[in-house]
């Protein structure tokens, strides 16, 4: 894609993906729901324990004045107050309950650790609940004050306080408009939880399908406007990549066949000119000695004859070239098939060049062959193998001068591939042509002189070979001679 569109990658499957998504966000809404809970009976709690108060706080009760301290939950408890000074008892209000008097330094320290700090403090042993804290007398000596309540007087005084504030028909109503509100404050918390998790489950699936969904749009859009180049480029679950892969897919075949129609058109193009090139020339000199033969301008019987003769040699060539564009054009159908059979290979290569040996000795050509003695099994079409070596064998024939020494060479690879060498140290093909010379109507020299040939002798012998399932290569420069390498599985 010219402009890769990205996004996280997760081959999952789209169904895990959903339903790791749904226990998120169930886990999510149960969550809300036990936090609603905590936080609406947190606020009931420091509700009804603000209405369910006993004082017996040592940091309320404490005034300068401490013997008229108001200590009457304190003894309904069935507790009492002492006054410390330098860990000495020296003062009590209410019924003592022990006969403890002094405190040692391990006991201060262990249990009234209020001395370590100038606040109250709050802890019980296995007996007492103690509450303690620091103040100044009205005669300016610092005390301590403690107050000692059994724990099962205490544990008991806040269930029935509870109980006798609820039988209070004003209170009780009271407390019935603080249960309404606190479950009103429940679900207005549980709402306000629920909508954060649908937004943040919407967020999430919308990155997980929304996201992917647009891209594979924007893809399909940019595919459609003719931009056969747009591959797009991003991860997602498994559903999701698997159709930008089908797309990817089916945008790169596209592309392939757009290209191989231009491709196709522009040889059209090309062959259409070819023909007529070749055409051209051949049938304007037939015209000509045709006309002067007709008017009678020519007499001389030996100059008719080599008119005729020369008629008749053009349109032999024209009718090969029109042999060859038939057979080239019926082997680029899909439908067309070679004939194999199995044969020796080097027995029918032989035989070939044997055909050729006359045209190779009239050119004053030197040949060098290399061909097993031993027969060489292949399974190969001999008439259409005999006319693309024939082709090869031909050009070496036509286009290199006197003294070109042509070789021919066969072997098997370690593989069991034919390797087959055609080569000569003759003109060679010149750079600007080498990488087209396989393709249809060109020929060993860029000036396309008309020269008898078609120029479809090379691409008739590619075509041949790729039928055989082989490949055929070119090896040449200028001055050098060429090199046709010739590889048949």
């Amino acid at each position: 894609m010219k402009d890769r569109i990205r996004q996280p990658r997760r081959n999952t499957p789209l169904a895990t993906t959903l339903t790791h998504n749904y226990l998120v966000f169930s886990l999510m809404i149960v969550g809300s729901m036990v936090l609603s809970a905590l936080c609406a009976q947190g606020v009931l709690h420091l509700v009804t324990e603000s209405l369910v108060q006993i004082r017996i706080d040592a940091s309320e009760l404490i005034r300068p004045d401490y013997r008229n301290m108001d200590i009457r939950d304190v003894r309904r408890l069935g507790g009492w107050v002492e006054i410390l000074r330098d860990k000495q008892v020296v003062d009590v209000l209410g019924t003592k309950g022990d006969d403890k008097t002094t405190y040692t330094d391990e006991e201060l320290q262990r249990d009234f650790r209020i001395f370590a700090q100038p606040v109250s403090a709050n802890f019980s042993d296995d007996t007492y609940y103690y509450s303690t804290a620091l103040f100044t007398a009205d005669n300016g000596i610092q005390y301590l004050c403690v107050v000692k309540v059994p724990l099962k007087n205490l544990q008991s005084a806040l269930q029935s306080g509870l109980r006798g504030y609820l039988s209070n028909p004003n209170q009780q109503i009271r407390l019935n408009r603080l249960l309404e509100l606190d479950l009103a404050l429940i679900v207005l918390l549980f709402c306000l939880f629920f909508a954060s998790c649908v937004l943040i489950y919407g967020q999430f699936t919308a990155r997980k399908i929304t996201r992917p969904l647009r891209t594979i749009r924007q893809g399909i859009a940019r595919i459609t406007a003719g931009d056969l180049t747009t591959r797009m480029d991003f991860d997602a679950e498994q559903e999701f990549a698997d159709i930008r892969d089908a797309l990817n897919y089916m945008a790169g075949r596209l592309q392939q066949s757009e290209n191989e129609k231009r491709e196709l058109e522009e040889n059209r193009k090309r062959m259409i000119m070819g023909i007529s090139h070749d055409l051209k020339t051949p049938i304007t000199t037939v015209y000509g000695y045709a006309s002067a033969l007709n008017d009678g301008v020519v007499t001389d019987p030996t100059q008719r004859q080599r008119h005729l003769q020369y008629i008749r040699d053009k349109a032999l060539m024209m009718s090969k070239l029109i042999d060859d564009l038939f057979r080239f054009s019926t082997m680029e159908s899909a439908q067309y098939t070679v004939h194999r059979k199995e044969g020796d290979f080097a027995e029918f290569l032989r035989a070939l060049i044997a055909e050729s040996y006359l045209d190779i000795e009239n050119r004053g050509m030197e040949l060098d062959l290399d061909i097993p003695e031993d027969p060489v099994l292949y399974s190969f079409d001999a008439a259409e193998m005999g006319r693309a070596l024939r082709n090869i064998i031909g050009n070496s024939i036509k286009y290199n001068p006197q003294g070109t020494q042509l070789g021919v060479s066969l072997k098997r690879g370690s593989d069991g591939t034919l390797v087959l060498a055609i080569r000569d140290n003759g003109v060679g093909i010149s750079e600007a042509i080498r990488g087209t010379v396989f393709e249809e109507f060109v020929r060993g020299n860029a000036a396309r002189p008309s020269d008898g040939g078609s120029g479809l002798g090379l691409s008739i012998a590619r075509r041949v070979i790729e039928l055989h399932g082989g490949s055929i290569s070119l090896e040449s420069a200028p001055g050098k001679g060429s090199t046709f390498l010739i590889f048949l599985p």
